[in-house]
């Protein structure tokens, strides 16, 4: 099996996403980027594990950079759980604000919508991506409060042109991302499937661990790209 960033490789090189890490920390992040435009990718849990919500910012005038910003929770009651299955510090994490655990035993949607709606004050943020397996109730929701919501399924057909494309920004250092200790542990459980025509996409099944984060940040990723395609530009044009 391919692994993303380097092919034949195992997973996305240490080397290669750490110096995407860029000049500014994760936490100092959001006021770097505040009221730019940005595209959402919404990875829901199906009860009790992680849900990840991307904020994925391309390039504009003034910065060539791709940014992405990235939001985690878990329920209180599969912590514990889901710290010993993983086998990393997600206390560590839970501590300085990298994950928020919601309480009780499953996934609290409300968690995550406010959470949403505080972005969309806070970016412009244009659309939300989402898989629609496990969106439920928080999707009208969100859509009663004004936000874009858009359906991404996560086969060959959605995922893997942005999965190319942030492969693309990981190899030419177009990425930053803060060095946001979850996501960077997400990168490195990464693992793709390849269909006979060539094409890529993120494998949970054999991903080494949870990858939500980077799945959420390449629907963000699609969206943007669509959206700029359809309007017959080019992020990466001169």
């Amino acid at each position: 099996q391919r692994h993303l960033t380097i092919p034949c490789e195992m997973c996305i090189r240490d080397r290669a996403w750490a110096e995407c890490a860029g000049p500014i920390p994760w936490r100092e992040k959001e006021a770097q980027l505040a009221r730019r435009r940005c595209y959402g990718g919404l990875d829901l849990a199906r009860v009790r594990d992680f849900s990840a919500f991307a904020l994925v910012f391309p390039p504009d005038d003034e910065d060539p950079h791709w940014h992405v910003l990235c939001r985690f929770w878990l329920p209180e009651r599969n912590f514990v759980e889901r710290m010993k299955e993983s086998r990393v510090r997600l206390d560590l994490w839970r501590d300085e604000g990298a994950i928020l655990v919601t309480p009780g035993d499953t996934t609290d949607f409300g968690f995550i919508a406010h959470q949403i709606v505080e972005d969309a004050a806070r970016f412009d943020l244009v659309e939300v991506a989402y898989d629609r397996t496990f969106a439920g109730e928080v999707i009208q929701t969100l859509t009663d409060e004004g936000i874009a919501m858009v359906e991404c399924g996560q086969g060959f057909l959605s995922m893997a042109a942005p999965t190319a494309e942030l492969e693309r920004q990981i190899i030419a250092r177009e990425l930053e991302h803060g060095n946001h200790p979850v996501l960077h542990w997400m990168a490195s459980n990464v693992a793709v499937r390849q269909d006979p025509a060539g094409c890529l996409k993120p494998d949970k099944d054999r991903s080494g661990d949870k990858i939500d984060g980077i799945v959420a940040q390449i629907m963000g990723i699609r969206r943007a790209v669509d959206l700029r395609e359809n309007a017959g530009t080019s992020f990466w044009e001169s």
